[in-house]
């Protein structure tokens, strides 16, 4: 979640207690730096790529990192849930190669690395779980490119109450700072950030502030020239916002009250063939437990469930548990296909486009731009991840929500 390099702390340490420093990259600039964000529900994808130069006389080893964070949270707390290799999880597919060779590494943890230790700069560790180390040779003179692509489950903290469920917002963070540690500032470099299936509407560039600009065709930019990057040009966005759930069909987000609608029929493209009637039938997205499987062939791109209400609403937006997903058997979410990216289509007038990540969780997928009472909400399957075992595409529940005038009379977990 930040530029390779790492931190410098003017410090000498001995023993398992140091904390990870680089070496070798005070002979190595920053001729060019082009970093490519795109934020997602869930999880964003990002590549970051470098043109580079040892400026020394010689050629020169060079071994630096990459910082994983704790980005989980207690279910009831908000404190970080530590993870033996945050890499393995949170931080996915990490893949970097110089001049298009991979190169290799490895994580080295560092829970224990400042444990009560005080020295310059330890306030940038905060977080730091561990490091993604790799080492380079750096040939005298040439420009090389480096290319790091990663993808980065989003922070969110979240806690329950009984049945009522306080979810915060999904934030993704990227540390410009760990490039300090190179030779002289960055000399040029950008940064562009899209929003993909998530409404941009919504996303919030916390930090740093009043740098990017965003053009006509919704892609915020920053580009700059002689960057010595600090703390202070950390990158921090809010993807998607929180939300409150009291006992009962309520939900609060955004300042608006949703329920639950609960006169709904749905019928499917088709439906997977089992010896026990009715196994993976449209309707089971409306059971907790229950799972609809297409049964067409192919990989499950264009198959659909549609959704008909009894009364026209005006809705906020939907949740859905996508994949196979139940108690029992959670491998079989890995084993069965999963949306990746879907089409809402209200009244066959309006279309939503929406995200999925590759996780075994639940999500909310907003309507922001879309007032007019709906009828029917068709979900077409645009992007699938393809199943370890089957190639049958999955959804467990769907749960429509349309918008009420005022605040419900609820009752709080006590």
């Amino acid at each position: 979640m930040a530029n390779g390099g790492g931190y410098s702390f003017g410090a000498e340490f001995s023993g398992s207690v140091a904390p990870f420093q680089p070496s070798g990259t005070e002979y190595v600039a920053i001729l060019e730096e082009d970093l490519q964000i795109e934020l997602r529900r869930g999880v964003s994808f990002v590549t970051v790529r470098y043109k580079m130069q040892n400026q020394s006389s010689k050629s020169r080893k060079v071994r630096f990192g990459f910082p994983a964070e704790s980005i989980r949270s207690d279910l009831m707390s908000l404190e970080p849930v530590p993870s033996p290799n945050p890499f393995e999880k949170d931080l996915r597919n990490y893949e970097i190669s110089l001049n298009g060779k991979a190169i290799e590494s490895e994580y080295l943890p560092s829970e224990k690395v400042w444990s009560g230790k005080e020295f310059p700069g330890a306030e940038a560790l905060k977080g730091v779980q561990g490091w993604q180390v790799s080492e380079v040779r750096f040939p005298k003179s040439d420009v090389v490119e480096l290319e790091i692509r990663f993808q980065c489950v989003h922070s969110s903290q979240w806690r329950t109450s009984s049945d009522d469920v306080h979810r915060g917002a999904e934030w993704f963070r990227y540390r410009l700072s760990t490039g300090a540690v190179w030779r002289g500032p960055i000399q040029k470099g950008k940064v562009e950030i899209r929003a993909v299936g998530v409404p941009a509407a919504e996303v919030v560039i916390e930090s740093p502030l009043e740098t990017f600009l965003k053009d006509p065709e919704g892609v915020w930019r920053w580009e700059f020239q002689q960057l010595e990057p600090s703390l202070a040009d950390d990158i921090a966005i809010q993807v998607c916002p929180g939300f409150y759930s009291p006992w009962g069909p309520y939900l609060l987000r955004q300042g608006r009250w949703s329920e639950h609608v609960g006169e709904v029929s749905v019928s499917a493209s088709s439906t997977l063939s089992s010896e026990e009637e009715g196994r993976y039938a449209a309707s089971r997205v409306f059971e907790r437990q229950g799972v609809w499987s297409e049964g067409a062939e192919g990989s499950g791109v264009g198959e659909w469930l549609e959704f008909t209400l009894e009364e026209p609403s005006v809705l906020e937006g939907l949740w859905i548990r996508p994949g196979f997903q139940t108690w029992q058997r959670p491998e079989l979410f890995r084993d069965n296909a999963r949306p990746a990216r879907l089409d809402l289509v209200l009244d066959e007038e309006h279309v939503v486009d929406a995200s999925l990540p590759d996780l075994s969780e639940s999500y909310f997928l907003p309507i922001l731009d879309w007032r007019k009472p709906v009828k029917s909400v068709r979900l077409i399957v645009r992007e699938v991840y393809p199943g370890k075992r089957f190639p049958d595409l999955c959804i467990s529940q769907v749960v429509l929500y349309r918008s009420l005038a005022k605040e419900p009379v609820y009752q709080q977990a006590r």
